[in-house]
Order: C-alpha cells, then structure tokens, then sequence
C-alpha cells in the first residue's frame, strides 16, 4: 500500500494544508475554440447572515500568497430548488472527481463521462478531476460536450487500476485554480481512491456541499486470498478517512447502497448508472462476429464483455464453457470474450468452443451484442454492471449473478437468468436453460429493452443526484 507521505491528508483544516498560488496554464494548451469558450461567471449576490456565519465555522481562510493578506472566509451558497429561481442565477456548476476517466476504459469512467455530459447538457459547469495515467493525456482539456477535464500526476499501479497521486505540492498547485473560483457543488466517485480523498478534503476544507457516489457492492479482488486481505484493510482505512470528512453517501444501485452499511455508512439514495439505450444500438458497427466466427446457423453465442479477471467470474464461465464442450445438449454454444485482462491468456488457450475477441470498440460491443444469443456475466461484485444496460440496450438476454442493477432492470421479471451463484454447476444449468429454451430467451431480451428504453437514461441519472443535492442543501441552510 502507498506509504503515508503520499496520500492526502486526514480530512479536518490545517495551516500547513492551504492552497498556494495558483499555476499559470501551460504555455502549450490551446486556446478553446470559439463554441466552447464561456461566458465569465456572474457574481453571486450575497449570502444572509447566517448561511455565511455557518460557513465561517467550516472552512479556513484561503491564502492567495505569502504576501497578501488571507481572504475572507467564503459563505455557504444558498441552495435552490432546480428550476426558474436557479436559472436567473449564475450557471451551477459541479466537481466530479473520479480517479479513472477517458481514454482509459471501465465502468466507472462510462459513469462519469454520461453523468458529467448530462449535466453540461443542462447547462452547468461542469469539471472533472481525475489522474494523468499516461504522459500523452492531456494535463487540462475542454470535451467537445464543454467538460473541462484536469488530470493530476499519478503513479499508477496494478495496471492503472489503483493510480496513487504523486507529487504532493503539484497536486495542491493543480488544485488551487480550482479553489479560486468554487464550484456549487463536488461529487466523489467511488470511496478509497486517494483521488477520493483529494476531492472529499476539498469540499470539507471549502465548506462545500459533495456527495460521494459508492460503485461496487463488494471487496476489490486481485484474486489472491493474501492480496485480497491486504485490500480489504486498505479499503476500510480509506473509507473511514473520506467518511471523517462527513458528507452523505449514496450508490449506483441498490446493491451498492447496501454495501455501505458494510462500512456503517447509511447511503442517501440511488443515483444510478445509465447509458443512452438508442445512441448504443445506433452505433453498432457492421461487424457480423457469427460469420466471422464461422458459427452454424443454429449456433448458440454467449457473449462476455469485460476485465478478464476473477472478480468478473472469467475462470468459472471457462471451466463451464470447457464442460459445455462435451456435453451434446450443449455441443451448439460458442463462447465470445471480449475485453482484456490477467487471464487473457486463459481465454486464448481455452476450450475449442472459445473464442477470444481481445478489446473491442464501443461499436464492435454493440455489434457483438446484437448477434449474440445471451450475455453471460457471473461477476462476484458489481455495482452497477454497464454491460447489463449495454445487452439491454440491444435486447439480448442476460445470465447475470446477483449484483448491482439485477434489481433495477427487473431481471428477475422475465427479463433473463439470476444466477445464484458463479459455480461452473450453475452456469451450466443456466445456459442448458437459455439454449433449450431459444423462442423463450429472444422474449427476455426483448422485455429488457423496452423496459430500459423507458426507465434508462442519464437524465433520470441526473434527476436522481440533482434531487439529493437539492435535499442535503436545504438541511445545510436549517442546520444550527
């Protein structure tokens, strides 16, 4: 685990933990383009007396520089209900910090990007903070949707799965342009990050309202029983350092929200994962993977999309698939993997009814999805699986463990196959259900897509973590 000296503080005000100067944009960042310049912010009228007293309280005086005298202390906003009153003001605007984002590909990247997107959409400001994985990603950059993006220096380990930011004093100046001009409100993906507890000491050192969004519904897994007693321990000293920063808690799903009683957290809400149902089916590429594969006409074809790793349950569908293999009710299911990952080669070697697709585009994703019979995810953990709003996107059926978002598509509603656990038995029993049954499994898949074609989309996303905002602000403002 990252030795002490590289991690952000305990959460709680210090005078050795203010801001420094701000830094000057690198001389080598281009301008944005005319469309995606904005306007200046309008000052915010004033504050009454005892928001601003409140606030005093929590957050420490800011420093500009050493020779300047320290600012006054900055009020606590008076929050709004969304609507007429908010617009007549400045624009909200919103931090997200996320330890993972574009280019680099997962779940809680996806998350960020169609949240953060949503709410540029409805005209908030709105910055994400996350970790320079690779020298060629861009220290600060406008998307095309206007997110600004600022990516801090980081070493990352395990494969970029767990990026320690590096640099303390670097961080802090990267931080500071962010200080000067406040956001309204800060959101912290995922709880054990030390990105996470970056952005949950900002809010708490600003007296800003944040809320940190949980995304998993069980312990990490490197799949080593000794390595794994080693995460788990660091989980539950990282969490308890962002929860002494006391902002509210909520989750992906309702697996998710569960999982955080685990730590004695009481979650506020669902805010929960999404996608655009109708712009993913629209992408598909013209790949067609049953002919390329040279599948017979009534081949079988599970798909798995995902990390390669045993969180995912990857070593127990192989085991199933090999089994599959010899079994003649099952001789017509083919197996398509697409993704990457430490058992990629256990992929490539397995069974001849294996095929190994390596990483694949979003479009290609689509296009696998569209020919593929059944989706098959035997995951240990997952908080909100985007792989599900993906196959429900295209209508195919789903073999999915217990996990986050099973709840939320109604998967148990004729929706397609909980499994209820990830042993190669059950597997088998639920692919020799799926197969025999193929009228059936098309009818699963189809009630999926009607039910995310009208429950599924970023602006509920939105809607959800607008509303708890809006809740925890109003206590904020009665609070003594």
């Amino acid at each position: 685990m990252p030795a002490e000296s590289q991690q952000p503080a305990a959460c709680g005000p210090s005078e050795s933990q203010q801001f420094p100067a701000p830094r000057a944009a690198h001389p080598s960042q281009p301008a944005e383009p005319p469309h995606t310049q904005r306007p200046p912010r309008p000052a915010r009228a004033p504050q009454p007396a005892g928001a601003a007293a409140h606030a005093q309280q929590a957050q420490p005086p800011h420093l500009t520089h050493a020779s300047q005298p320290a600012e006054p202390p900055r009020p606590t906003r008076t929050p709004q209900k969304v609507g007429a009153a908010r617009a007549a003001q400045a624009p909200l605007s919103y931090a997200i910090f996320s330890a993972l984002y574009a280019p680099h590909v997962g779940g809680v990247e996806a998350y960020t990007a169609g949240l953060a997107g949503e709410l540029a959409r409805r005209g908030r400001r709105v910055t994400v903070i996350t970790c320079r994985l690779a020298p060629e990603h861009p220290a600060r950059e406008t998307q095309s949707d206007g997110v600004d993006v600022l990516r801090l220096p980081c070493r990352p380990l395990l494969g970029g799965r767990l990026p320690l930011l590096r640099g303390r004093a670097s961080v802090r100046q990267a931080l500071s342009g962010l200080a000067e001009t406040p956001p309204d409100r800060v959101v912290v993906n995922t709880r054990f990050y030390p990105l996470s507890l970056a952005g949950a000491h900002f809010a708490q050192r600003l007296g800003l309202p944040a809320c940190v969004i949980e995304h998993g519904s069980a312990h990490l897994s490197l799949g080593n029983p000794l390595a794994d007693k080693a995460v788990e321990a660091y989980e539950h000293r990282a969490t308890e350092r962002v929860k002494a920063c006391g902002h509210p808690f909520c989750g992906v799903s309702a697996a998710a929200l569960s999982w955080l009683e685990h730590f004695g957290i009481r979650g506020r809400g669902v805010v929960p994962n999404a996608i655009d149902p109708a712009a993913f089916a629209a992408q598909a590429s013209a790949r067609d993977f049953r002919v390329e594969l040279g599948l017979s006409a009534d081949a079988f074809l599970v798909a798995f999309v995902g990390r390669l790793v045993p969180e995912k349950g990857v070593d127990a569908l192989l085991q199933a698939a090999s089994e599959a293999a010899c079994r003649p009710s099952l001789e017509q299911v083919a197996f398509a993997f697409a993704g990457d990952g430490p058992l990629a080669s256990a992929v490539r070697d397995a069974s001849r009814n294996v095929h190994a697709l390596g990483p694949l585009s979003a479009p290609d994703v689509s296009a696998l999805l569209r020919g593929a019979d059944a989706v098959c995810l035997p995951s240990r953990s997952e908080g909100f699986a985007t792989v599900l709003l993906e196959a429900a996107a295209m209508g195919t059926a789903p073999l999915v463990t217990r996990v986050g978002g099973v709840d939320e598509l109604g998967i148990a509603h004729g929706r397609g196959i909980v499994l209820e656990d990830a042993r190669p038995s059950t597997l088998l029993a639920a692919l020799e259900r799926a197969a025999s049954q193929r009228a059936a499994c098309a009818q699963w898949g189809e009630r999926l897509r009607e039910h995310a074609r009208k429950h599924v989309g970023w602006p509920q996303t939105a809607d959800a973590l607008e509303a708890i905002f809006d809740a925890y602000e109003a206590e904020r403002r009665v609070a003594p």
